[in-house]
């Protein structure tokens, strides 16, 4: 199981997530580094021992311009990125090449139809996609009418269209280390769709939520606030930051350039 930091951007600043509510998001404070410059976090992400991490872009979630700078920074600093730059439809972004980025992420509150999403995995391929299954409470969050209404359906209906990698995250749980409330969804795509990866974010506080998810056989899980406030510990995550992969020791080493060498693959 992967653990991957979770950045929000939102005015050029890295911000505290707190519940969705987006319009009232503040610079984070971080007991990892001062200030919520994005450069100054992502280096403090990479030396606390992390090499990849999520970035949402909310202000392109929104409806505004993706600024590709933080595709430059996170390269210049080591870490390989899961993007969210609020993708609507079927429409490659010019920067989806970068060797900064790992997965492009496609949200279900963003991403205008079934049919998009076929279009983008066919043009990009399965294993460069992360289906965001985005939720308010329990309940799927679309873009529009054109979805399915129930997680369940819409699960399926993103297999159907090749995608190998989802992503659960309840925006109501975000910030608030309560849980992500989506263990019995995440339990029942592994038990029934076992093609399918799963990874889980929002809400995460405690190693024992980790461990549980582990169990589960998820790929990864987002964290944010529990890393920022301390609550989750270089010595809680030691055991997901080792690495047997030769390549990404030398990118512990500080090896940037070795980016663009890693093997390729979905993890």
């Amino acid at each position: 199981m992967n653990i991957v930091p979770a950045i929000d951007l939102l005015g050029g600043h890295v911000v505290h997530g707190v519940a969705g509510q987006r319009s009232n998001y503040s610079p984070i404070a971080s007991v990892l580094a001062s200030g919520s410059d994005p450069r100054v976090i992502a280096a403090a992400l990479r030396k606390f021992g992390f090499r990849r991490a999520y970035i949402a872009d909310l202000d392109a979630i929104a409806g505004g311009d993706f600024d590709p700078e933080i595709l430059d920074v996170a390269f210049e600093r080591g870490l390989r990125l899961w993007i969210d730059a609020g993708q609507r439809n079927a429409v490659t972004p010019a920067w989806a090449d970068h060797p900064a980025i790992d997965r492009l992420v496609t949200g279900l509150e963003t991403l205008e139809s079934p049919e998009a999403l076929d279009a983008l995995v066919d043009r990009m391929g399965p294993e460069r996609l992360l289906f965001s299954l985005d939720m308010n409470e329990g309940r799927a969050l679309t873009a529009s009418e054109r979805w399915p209404e129930s997680t369940e359906e819409i699960v399926e209906r993103v297999r159907t269209a090749g995608v190998r990698h989802v992503l659960l995250l309840d925006l109501a749980r975000v910030g608030l280390g309560r849980g992500t409330g989506t263990e019995a969804l995440t339990g029942s795509i592994r038990m029934e769709r076992p093609d399918l990866t799963v990874s889980v974010g929002g809400g995460i506080q405690t190693l024992e939520e980790l461990i549980r998810f582990e169990t589960l056989g998820v790929e990864a899980v987002l964290v944010a606030s529990a890393l920022h406030d301390g609550s989750l510990s270089r010595a809680d995550l030691g055991r997901w930051l080792a690495t047997d992969d030769p390549v990404d020791k030398t990118l512990a080493l500080g090896g940037v350039e070795a980016i663009t060498h890693r093997k390729p693959g979905p993890g």
